[in-house]
Formats: C-alpha cells, structure tokens, sequence
C-alpha cells in the first residue's frame, strides 16, 4: 500500500516538472523575438539628425505592425520599409542610410529565403549504373560552347581549343571527317533544310566569316566572307545572321547563289564608340534583335530598322537573353527582370559573380540556366496563368490584361482565346466591385458576359451558387406569342430589329430589277429603271463585279454602266459615259454630288476634277451646251474644288465678265477657309490659356500625402512623395496614371 501511493506521488512530480519546463520554454521562445530585435536595432549606428532618429523610432514602434514582426524576414522587411521612408527627407539621406538600407535588403532576401527560388544544381552530373557514359576530349582545354541539335541530326557541336568538333548525342562519338579549326565562335540555324541538314555559320581567327551545311556524315562550306575584326557573338535564324566585334554590329542575309565567295559583305547597323560598355544582343524573334548599348537596349531588324523605342536599363548590362516576354538583364552581382511589353523592372535576384544566361525552353514555359564560379542555378519561371494570377491579385489589372493578349499572337484570336476571356471576365468583376461600372460594362460587353454572372456578384441579390429556377412554360408561352404579335412593328419602326443589309440580297434585288426592265416594253419600263438606277447610287451592299457582267451583255444600260465604274472608283470612265455618249450633263453633275457623299473634302475634290477634266476634253465637240455645264458645275456649292488648279486649267478665250460668278465662289471660298482658320487658331489659344490657368492652380494648391492616403485607381498606400493629382482633387500613383491613360 505505501509503495503505491509512493508510485503515485513520483508519477504526478514527474508530470508536474514536465509541464512547468514547457512553460519555461515557450516564455523563452516569446522574449527571443524582442531580444533579436533589439540586438538588430543596437547594431545600427544612430543617425546625426534627431529628426531622423526620432521618426526612424516611432516606425519600428508602430503598433500596427507589432503583431507582424514574428520571424527574421518580416523584422529586416519592416526595416527596409523604414529606412526607405527615411530616403524621401532631405536631411537624412547620407552615405550611411543608404548603405544601411542596401544592407537590410540583402538581409531580407537571405531571411525570406528568396535564393531558394533559385534551385542549385550540382556541376557534376550522376547517371544511372545502367546508362552512364565517359568520354575523353583529348584536350586539356575546357569546352568553350556547346550547342546539342536533336531534331533529325542528332549532333551535338562543341568548340574547345579553337577548334569545333562533332558528336554522336546517342553514344558521344566523334564524327571523324568533321572538324574545324582556327574558330572563335559559332551559331546554329534553327531552320532544317530539305534533306536533313542544318546551317552553322563560324568566325575564324584569318578574319572570316563562313557559312557551312551540316548534315549527318558531312559540312560543306556555302559562303565566305572577309571581314576587318574578329566577331566575338554570332546570332543566326532563318532569316540572316547578325554578329558584333568589340564595338560594332553587323548583319547579313545570304544570297543563294552558287558562288561559295560571296560577292556581299556585311552591313553595319550599330557602332558603339564606349570601349566599357559589352558588345551583347538577344534574339526577340525571327529577323529582329535587342542590342546592347548605353544604358539602352536598342531593337532593330536585319536591315538596320526599328519602330520600337529603346528600352532604358536601371544599370549598364553585361549580358542580357530574352525569354517571352521577359527580358532577364545581368548586371553586377544582380539579375534584372524586365517585362518587354511596357519596358518596367518587375524583379531583381541577387546573384553575385553571375557569368552567363542560357534559355532552356520547355512546354509553355522557359527555364533559365545560370552558373557563378563554383555554382549552377536554375530559374523556373512562373506559367502564364500563374503571372495573370498574381497581377490581379495585386491590382496591376491593365498590365494582366495586356499579357494575356500578348500570348495569343493573331488579333483575330482574341474574341476566342480562352484566356484572354478568362482574364477580361475577372477584370470586369474587379472593375464592377470597385465601382468602376463604364470599364467594367466596356468588358462585359466585349466577351458577352451572362448577366447571370453579375448578378452573383452582388451581395445578398442572390444565393451563391444556387440554381437558377426553371421557366414557368405557361409565361414562356405567353412572351412568344406578345413577342410575335409586335415583331412587324419593331421590324418597321426600328433599324435595330431589322435584318441587316447582305449582299447576297442586295445582288438578287438588282437581277429582279435587271429581269422586269428586259421583260417590259419601254414605255414601261421606264420607272423601274429610275428606280434600278437609285438603287444603285444607294445601295453598298450588292456585287458590283457580278452585276457588272450582266449588264455588260446588253448595251442597253448604259447609264447603269457608268454607275458601276462611279462605284468602283472609276470616276473619269464614269463621266465619260455619261457626257460623251449620253450627253446629259445635269445627270453627271448631279452623279457627282451623289458620289461626293459622306467623303472627306479631298476625295470630293478628286471626283469634282474628274468631271472637269472630262467636260475640258469634250468642250470641243459641244462648245456651246458644254461650257455651260462647267459654269453650272463650278457654281455649286455641294461640289469642292481647288480652284487655283481650276483657274490655271480653263480656257483663255473665256472672258472675265463669263467669269464673274466663277471667281466670286473662288473668293469666297478661300476667305472663308482663310477667316475659319484664323478663328480656329484663337479658340486653340484660348483653350490653352484656361488650361494654363487651371493648371497654375493645381500646383499653387497643397496636396497632403501620408500613409493614409490611397491611391484611386489601385487603392494602396502611397510610399512616396510623388504623384498625380486630378481635377477632382483625387491622387493616383504615377505609374497608374501612365498604365490608365
């Protein structure tokens, strides 16, 4: 009995010591966090500015952000958002704060455990007991390049030495009769030829440059060209080469001829005259480059032509590679990522003593392998879809859309591209709980969004996810039958609710009218080819062509003929029909105003002088009923004209006194044009002077910015001083302002 309770009595102190030590260690591991912050904190240097002290104090000890500071990553973070608030006062920004805050950022990269995004791989490759291969190069020197071409060939091409050397990539043989020497560098086409060969295009040491047709047993040089510097960088497509020597680059397509010399040389395109600055380029796509220059990136074609801006980089590149639609920079000890469709940094690795970037594309997706001195890392990037993700999420809506647009390369695509529907539907969702309901109904519109989806939306409108109830089949009834009972009504009062105007109609309706005027006497059919003719002055719809064969097998419709030749832009062909052989001069001037209807004022002038020109060429034949008609045409105010070619053109022997109406028009004309110029010029001026006026205000006017305010279209909080402020008094982050308008 007494053992027991002795058991008993041992059995709970041992429970007891159990618990009060967990307690113990729990209370230790709370005050470990302010310990390792204040020892953080008793490490910096305090600033000289007690104003600078002071406000770097009360941001460590928000209270907002107490609860946060839970591991090393969120402390260096808040950090470095202090220490970069402090960058936007004058009087503390010293040599010391940025170093400080440089310093934080690097510490919140380790402590966030961003190089673990970067997945190490060893430089030794172990393979499998049952496949494992060793090759001896016979050559002290390490590889310089390699370059594995698997489709058909299966070679692969490795320069060691200066000298380029062929392989087996099934069993690491060496092809014995391939082999060249003296060589700097090379390229591989990613074109196959007929015939399973590729072309590689090499720069040798003898200044050189040679193209070779590499098949399975054999390479046999195409063409040779001299050159006056040895080329460092050889880039090569199917549509020409592009190579750079220390300061200069040069392109040059091949010419199919026979003549292995070729008789071309190179083009120069770009010569950079800065010893420091690296002699780069990255292939965008077929036939177009990014090369390297100062602090820009400059895109051009293999004829030396751009129409793209120059991309302006943070630091001067030492290399850079592009991998859709990413452009990943290498600078000193970073990596810049770049986005080429709005040219703006969106991520920086650290990465130091990075030597090279090579892409390793893979199913919608492109992988970047990257090597320092004693380490290879692999960069995986995210999917599209992911990226998208991640925009939305964080507001950048403009930049998700323009992506997902970019993924799609046919416009004729986008209306159908999954994708791009997803993305438009959440950004109008976005849009509409934001209140921004014009954007939002622009997006719905465009995909045809089912207002069944909008509703959801709307908070406590509808059930979430609950099934929409079954049509009572009595009421359905009833709407087809009211929607029958007035279609004859919206059919006539309406355009919205007819049937749309096709040209399989329109040609059915000119045979039907082409058949009764055939078929009719001509007493007859004389207002059924009045309203033939209408029609086809009217009328853009039917067949010009088709109709035009018909009619061409009778020469009955002449005056339809010259119609037609009006509707295809054959203006003096039209006129002369109408003048020469109909001789109705008051149709043709009234064809012509018909003609310079809904055109601009200098197609309108272009059919006027069709006209004169045909009435000119006939005045001749018909002085008298023709220079009436001119008179009458230069008269009328619906018809434009130049008339100082008019003026030089008409006939000396006329005299002044004929002309007298003629010239007040010309007068009156180039006044009016004259006065409304002048009036147009002074109400510019003025506008921009209330512009002026309004914008002397705004900057007179204070703005208050503080960690308080949001920003309008993203709604975040404002980290610097600078911004927009519109006319409503609303502020917006710079960057917004740009992306929105």
């Amino acid at each position: 009995m007494i053992i027991n309770q002795i058991l008993n009595i041992s059995y709970q102190l041992i429970v007891i010591l159990t618990i009060i030590k967990y307690i113990i260690s729990e209370i230790h591991q709370d005050d470990q966090l302010p310990n390792q912050l204040f020892n953080i904190l008793g490490s910096l240097q305090p600033f000289r500015s007690q104003f600078c002290q002071f406000k770097f104090e009360n941001c460590i000890q928000d209270s907002s952000y107490a609860d946060q500071l839970d591991n090393d990553c969120n402390i260096y973070s808040r950090l470095r958002d202090c220490f970069r608030s402090l960058l936007d006062e004058t009087q503390c920004l010293t040599i010391q704060l940025k170093r400080q805050y440089k310093q934080a950022k690097q510490n919140e990269y380790e402590s966030c455990g961003i190089t673990l995004s970067l997945e190490s791989i060893n430089s030794s490759i172990n393979t499998s007991l049952s496949f494992k291969i060793n090759i001896n190069y016979l050559t002290r020197k390490p590889i310089e390049k390699i370059k594995v071409v698997i489709l058909s060939l299966r070679r692969i091409i490795t320069l060691s030495d200066n000298t380029i050397q062929v392989l087996n990539s099934d069993n690491l043989q060496f092809i014995s009769n391939i082999k060249l020497k003296n060589i700097i560098t090379f390229a591989v086409s990613n074109k196959f030829t007929q015939g399973a060969s590729i072309d590689m295009c090499v720069s040798t040491k003898r200044n050189k440059l040679q193209i070779y047709r590499l098949d399975r047993t054999n390479i046999n040089l195409i063409h040779e060209i001299s050159i006056q510097d040895p080329l460092i960088s050889i880039g090569m497509d199917e549509c020409g080469i592009l190579a750079c020597s220390k300061t200069t680059y040069f392109t040059y397509r091949p010419t199919t001829n026979n003549d292995r010399r070729s008789t071309g040389s190179l083009q120069t395109i770009f010569t950079s005259h800065d010893p420091s600055i690296i002699a780069c380029f990255t292939n965008i796509k077929p036939g177009e480059y990014l090369l390297n220059g100062p602090n820009i990136g400059i895109t051009t074609t293999l004829e030396g032509t751009s129409q793209r801006t120059p991309m302006m980089f943070i630091s001067q590149p030492n290399d850079f590679i592009y991998s859709h639609p990413y452009l990943l920079v290498l600078v000193k000890d970073y990596i810049h990522i770049y986005s080429y469709l709005d040219d703006q940094l969106k991520q920086e690795i650290p990465l130091k003593n990075c030597q090279t970037l090579i892409n390793i594309s893979e199913e919608n997706r492109n992988n970047i392998l990257t090597n320092t001195r004693d380490s290879i890392y692999l960069l995986e990037s995210l999917s599209i879809k992911e990226q998208i993700d991640q925009l939305l999420n964080t507001y950048p809506l403009q930049e998700a859309l323009t992506l997902a647009e970019n993924t799609c390369p046919s416009i004729e695509k986008h209306s159908t591209d999954l994708l791009i529907l997803s993305t438009k539907k959440r950004i109008g969702l976005i849009e509409f709980n934001a209140m921004n309901v014009i954007r939002a109904l622009y997006l719905f519109d465009d995909i045809n969004l089912d207002f069944h989806e909008i509703m959801l939306q709307i908070p406590n409108f509808l059930p979430l996810y609950s099934p929409w109830p079954d049509l009572d089949e009595n009421t359905k009834s009833q709407y087809i039958l009211l929607l029958n009972a007035f279609c004859d009504y919206m059919t006539k009062r309406s355009e919205e609710f007819s049937c749309q105007s096709t040209d399989e109609i329109h040609t059915m309706l000119v045979n039907i009218y082409l058949d009764e005027v055939l078929s009719e006497t001509s007493d007859d059919n004389e207002q059924t080819r009045i309203k033939l003719q209408k029609f086809l002055v009217k009328s853009n719809s039917y067949r010009i062509q088709a109709v035009l064969n018909r009619i061409n097998q009778t020469k009955q419709f002449k005056r339809e003929l010259a119609l037609l030749y009006g509707k295809l832009n054959d203006f003096e062909q039209a006129f002369q029909i109408l003048v020469n052989e109909l001789e109705d001069y008051q149709y043709a001037e009234n064809y012509c105003v018909a003609l310079s209807h809904d055109k601009s004022n200098d197609d309108r002038k272009i059919v006027a002088h069709a006209l004169f020109n045909v009435f000119l060429a006939s005045l001749d034949k018909h002085p008298n009923e023709i220079t009436e008609a001119v008179h009458h045409l230069l008269c009328n105010n619906e018809i434009e004209f130049d008339f100082i070619e008019i003026l030089k053109r008409l006939p000396s022997q006329w005299s002044i006194l004929s002309l007298k109406d003629i010239l007040l028009r010309a007068m009156r004309t180039y006044s009016y044009i004259e006065r409304s110029t002048k009036l147009k010029i002074a109400l510019n001026r003025i506008q921009n002077e209330k512009l002026n006026i309004k914008l002397t205000k705004l900057k007179c006017s204070n703005v208050i910015i503080n960690e308080y305010r949001r920003c309008k279209h993203c709604l975040q909080q404002f980290y610097e001083t600078s911004c927009i402020v519109y006319q409503d008094g609303s502020q917006v982050h710079v960057h917004c302002a740009k992306q929105l308008n």
